[in-house]
């Protein structure tokens, strides 16, 4: 696999990894309420724990020597950069998730405020 095979496998992974924990999200956030009280937390924490403990496993799954800096910040692309991505894309899809959730409980709310007050 060339160089620019491996960005884009590694990009690709990463989006889906995204995207995957953004879907799941939004759906346990609509069909369980207490899914936003304890659940989402514990996912959030399972993403943060799978960010620091990726590079160990980017280090793991490459024959080449490389910092626990260099595989975190993913300057250099070897075999197992795709851990990384996909770990980022973990986090980044729990997070938007809980503030796109965020979002929408508070626009109910306020259009729950609006309706008791009369404002339309």
């Amino acid at each position: 696999m060339t160089h620019d095979e491996l960005a884009i496998y590694v990009v690709i992974r990463g989006c889906a990894s995204f995207v995957f924990a953004l879907l799941a999200m939004v759906i346990s956030f609509r069909r369980s309420k207490a899914f936003g009280r304890r659940g989402y937390w514990l996912w959030l924490s399972v993403a943060i724990c799978w960010v620091f403990l990726a590079p160990f496993f980017y280090n793991g799954m490459s024959s080449y020597e490389i910092s626990y800096t260099d595989a975190f910040l993913l300057r250099k692309l070897h075999a197992g950069a795709w851990a990384m991505t996909m770990a980022y894309g973990l986090l980044l899809g729990v997070v938007l998730g809980g503030l796109f959730q965020l979002m929408l409980r508070h626009n109910q709310a306020g259009q729950a405020g609006d309706e008791r007050s009369g404002v339309r």
